[in-house]
């Protein structure tokens, strides 16, 4: 005779088999390019443009747009954290408000700062933290 212990297990395997955890839905956060801005991530030298500007001095104050989408088939439920790393070194975060299956956020204006002179490397981690369960983390960042 079969426990209900046993039953409960067997069930649940077969859940899984018939409705894999990818097939229930998650949400999947990766860095986003809205219409009319010039990449995932926009450096320009004066406010209200989603255009990078074509060249930077030391004595630029710099701006940063980045947007976020959540490509997934499952809202993300809850709020979660966006980093900026500037050449590797962590810079600041914003809280982004829950996102729905197909929805986005985005920041427009940070204010950077001015950089040194040379070749920056500018990253934008989504969900840094890792408090969101996704289809995927390897495309969290840009």
């Amino acid at each position: 005779m079969k426990t209900p212990v046993f039953i409960a297990k067997m069930a649940l395997i077969l859940m899984a088999v018939i409705y894999p955890l990818n097939a229930l839905g998650l949400p999947n956060l990766t860095p986003y390019q809205p219409a009319g801005w010039s990449d995932k991530i926009v450096v320009s030298t004066t406010t209200g443009t989603t255009t990078d500007s074509p060249s930077f001095t030391t004595s630029d104050s710099l701006y940063l747009d980045w947007a976020v989408i959540n490509n997934g088939d499952a809202g993300t439920g809850s709020t979660f954290y966006s980093a900026l790393y500037v050449d590797g070194g962590f810079k600041t975060f914003w809280t982004v408000g829950a996102l729905n299956a197909g929805s986005s956020a985005m920041v427009t204006d940070y204010a950077l700062g001015s950089l040194t002179a040379g070749t920056h490397t500018l990253t934008i981690t989504n969900d840094w933290i890792g408090m969101i369960t996704e289809s995927t983390k390897a495309d969290n960042g840009y």
